[in-house]
């Protein structure tokens, strides 16, 4: 007997938020990739909602959750750090205002606009003066689910994705 064919390969991602892609999507797969989408059923439809991702290399997020079906969008005012280029999905998402530069503390989204926000180890580096206003703006455009993933500063062994200048968002 002949082997189905292998499922197409994920995209690369540098990112470390992307190994929790996998938990996301199984923990939220119910609410954030409608019926249509989901491995198996070859008819897509449009998900209603979008996931949002706010982080540090946030097309790698995108990418991964978009290959498992999810609706998503960006922001990650990062971007250009230390004059890193987008590459050309990058450039397309931006283009198309799927990915924003925009900062954290004024999301340029409806209230309750994504199924979804999944924040990536940005709120633990910003000044508790700004704290408040950003998890109230990460609660407002959430219809229902907040994931926030935040580094343990005395057991972080890879702290290169955040050099020591890093910018308040």
């Amino acid at each position: 007997p002949t082997l189905p064919p292998a499922p197409p390969k994920a995209p690369d991602c540098l990112n470390s938020a992307c190994e929790l892609v996998p938990a996301i999507f199984e923990t939220y797969k119910g609410a954030i990739v409608p019926r249509g989408n989901r491995p198996g059923v070859k008819r897509r439809v449009a998900a209603t909602k979008p996931v949002l991702h706010v982080g540090r290399l946030s097309c790698g997020v995108m990418a991964q959750l978009r290959h498992k079906g999810v609706t998503t969008m960006g922001v990650d005012p990062w971007l250009f750090e230390g004059g890193r280029q987008m590459n050309d999905q990058c450039s397309q998402w931006y283009q198309q205002g799927q990915l924003s530069l925009k900062q954290m503390t004024a999301l340029d989204a409806a209230d309750g606009a994504y199924s979804l926000v999944v924040v990536t180890h940005v709120l633990e580096r910003k000044p508790l003066a700004q704290l408040d206003r950003a998890l109230t703006e990460i609660v407002r455009v959430a219809q229902k689910y907040v994931l926030v993933v935040i580094s343990a500063f005395s057991n972080e062994t890879d702290t290169s994705e955040y050099p020591a200048d890093l910018p308040i968002i």
